[in-house]
This record gives C-alpha cells, structure tokens and sequence, in this order.
C-alpha cells in the first residue's frame, strides 16, 4: 500500500522528526552529563519521547512502503535490513526513555545516555541502509517520462 502526500511518499517526509529528536536528546544528555544543569535532563527527556512517537509514525509508514517492494530482490533484502536496524534503533530509545527518571532528572547511572547512544550509532547504520533503498534501488522514486 502507497501512501502519498500530494505525490510524494509519507515515509522520507517523517524519519526526519526521529532522527532529529533522538539526535537531540543524545546531545542534551552530553550537556546534562557535562553541566549538570537539570534543564538539559528535561530536554533530553522530551526528545526521547517525541522522538519514540515520531519514529513509530516512521515504522508505520516505512512498512506500508515496504510492502510494495517486490519480492525476491535485492532492494526488498535491504529494506528488511533497513526495517530490523531501525526498529532495533526505536527500541533502544523506547528502553533508554523507560529507565529514566520521571520528572526528569539527572540520571543515578551512564545506563540511560550508553543505551541511547548505541541506539543513535544504531540508527545511523540504519540510515545509511535506507539511503541505499532510495538512491541505489530507486525505492518511492517516481521515474520522470
């Protein structure tokens, strides 16, 4: 199933809001861990959460994308690769927002700014995959005549 916005593919319009978020929230928890200053700690909480909803909007819509990929291709092995780096991305955010603290405050341990950075090198990896699906594979490309 496509779904478009005045012809153009939803997914590549929505991973931005993730990546920028969770980008966010990493650089505000070196801040925090840097400063000490509890405003960082807050932000970097609400990035982490708006960031875990705008990525599973992500997930949702790269799987509609996904299922027009045809089978049995190189470009449909890509994005289950792509698919599974980027929701084990979503989830390190999921996991690194659960154990914080809530009203943020600075963390008793590194446990929560390690989990969410091995989610950002995580997702990194799965950008590079989906860049792949687009410029390689030419995925949600619409050929001019």
């Amino acid at each position: 199933m496509r779904i478009r916005l005045a012809g153009h593919p939803i997914h590549p319009m929505v991973v931005h809001f993730p990546v920028a978020l969770w980008t966010a929230a990493l650089t505000a928890d070196a801040a925090g861990w840097s400063s000490q200053n509890p405003l960082f700690w807050t932000l970097s909480f609400y990035a982490h959460a708006f960031g875990d909803l705008a990525g599973a909007v992500a997930v949702l819509t790269g799987w509609l994308e996904f299922t027009t990929i045809p089978r049995a291709t190189r470009a449909q092995d890509t994005a289950v690769g792509h698919m599974l780096v980027m929701c084990s991305a979503w989830l390190a955010f999921l996991v690194s927002l659960a154990v914080r603290a809530y009203p943020p405050r600075a963390p008793s341990t590194i446990w929560p700014t390690a989990i969410a950075a091995a989610g950002w090198l995580t997702m990194a990896v799965g950008g590079w995959l989906g860049g792949q699906l687009v410029y390689r594979f030419g995925i949600g490309v619409v050929r001019s005549e």
